[in-house]
């Protein structure tokens, strides 16, 4: 619970949020919505699309990626098991990427129209908190944003991190972001390392 800015109240251009949560990933945009099912007045701000890095470059990107290698794995090396006679298997990268990010897409659009559903103000920005009861929005145009809430949720998500001795460096060693954006397919192989399952 947040104490509000009593200056506030004298103003007649500001709307009291019931609750504004700060990222709008799986636990976020969740509790965004499940407040204004309860009829709270809701505002959600990140600065990526919503789903947060599970949809848009962890879980299900990821997982699009992995579906294309094993088909291309079945068809190259199994479909003799299947009676399938195949030759010059090969593949198009910049398609593949394509895919997966057609279907992060997707994603981030229905976290859209279920914020719309439930009236919900998204807002597209970097959140800082500076006063009690606050958060100001520095949104993509540069211009900042002051919302007011009795309620603040901070639902940040996660970043990577690099391994001991082997930090980014956008070539050898890259972010699960660049990874998706990688349309070049000029890695052939490559070495996949985690902290946690990717999704559930």
């Amino acid at each position: 619970q947040m104490v509000l800015n009593a200056s506030n109240f004298l103003r007649t251009d500001i709307v009291i949020m019931g609750l504004i949560v700060i990222g709008a990933g799986p636990a976020g945009y969740v509790a965004a919505i499940n407040a204004a099912q309860l009829g709270k007045k809701v505002a959600c701000v990140d600065k990526e699309r919503g789903g947060g890095t599970c949809n848009n470059w962890g879980c299900i990107p990821t997982k699009a990626l992995l579906k294309n290698a094993e088909l291309y794995h079945d068809i190259a090396h199994r479909a003799g098991e299947f009676g399938l006679k195949v030759d010059g298997v090969d593949f198009d990268w910049s398609k593949i990427i394509k895919r997966s990010r057609d279907i992060s897409q997707k994603g981030s659009t229905g976290v859209d129209f279920l914020f719309k559903k439930n009236k919900i103000d998204s807002y597209r920005g970097t959140a800082f908190m500076e006063k009690k009861g606050e958060v100001k929005v520095t949104l993509e145009d540069g211009k900042d944003e002051v919302l007011t809430g009795t309620n603040i949720l901070i639902a940040t998500g996660c970043v990577s991190r690099p391994m001991p001795g082997l930090p980014f460096n956008g070539k050898t060693v890259i972010r699960s972001m660049s990874s998706k954006r990688n349309a070049s397919g000029n890695t052939r192989s490559a070495c996949l390392t985690k902290s946690r399952n990717i999704g559930r």
